[in-house]
């Protein structure tokens, strides 16, 4: 298993998430899953200095870390990210409001399968245990992911770092909704 280095993403970091985001866009799991990202951050119409704009990782709403081979060689091969959001879902129990905070990732295609995905999930619920301590917008919101049904490496991996399936979510009806079995 590959021991990850995190860094947390810093204002100057956008070059590099766009360069991760540019290396990955023909990634079938990233056109799927995160289509509305990869809009953003790798169309070929949009500068590096637009990115910045588009995705600033030091404002109060967002969080993201970048993930490196020990050697930090090749530039990253994980990132994953935090961002609050509110959702409705609907579940057995009914459709209901939930104000939370989204917690993603994506792991390149050539290191999935090696324990990197969960690390970097650990590594963001341990970020997020910070940012609701330091930062009152994140206050009391609980953790939250969405998953394609037809996404079992990734329904694995959340299961394994404690997260369970609870519904739908509403507005975007082909993603599960995950959160933590206990509150994380």
């Amino acid at each position: 298993m590959i021991m990850p280095v995190f860094h947390r993403v810093s204002a100057e970091d956008h070059e590099m998430m766009y360069d991760f985001y540019q290396a990955n866009a023909d990634d079938p799991l990233l056109q799927q899953e995160f289509a509305g990202t990869l809009a953003e951050y790798a169309s070929p119409l949009l500068s590096k200095a637009r990115a910045e704009q588009v995705y600033d990782p030091i404002q109060p709403e967002c969080a993201a870390e970048l993930c490196f081979r020990p050697d930090i060689s090749d530039g990253p091969i994980a990132i994953g990210w935090l961002t609050l959001s509110d959702q409705t879902v609907e579940s057995i129990s009914g459709r209901f409001e939930y104000r939370g905070i989204n917690i993603a990732a994506f792991v390149s295609e050539a290191h999935r399968g090696k324990g990197i995905g969960s690390q970097l999930m650990e590594k963001l619920v341990q970020d997020s245990h910070e940012l609701r301590s330091t930062l009152p917008e994140w206050g009391n919101r609980n953790l939250w992911t969405g998953i394609r049904p037809d996404n079992v490496p990734s329904q694995k991996m959340m299961n394994s770092v404690g997260f369970k399936r609870i519904g739908l979510l509403a507005d975007s009806p082909q993603y599960d909704f995950y959160v933590p079995t206990l509150t994380t």
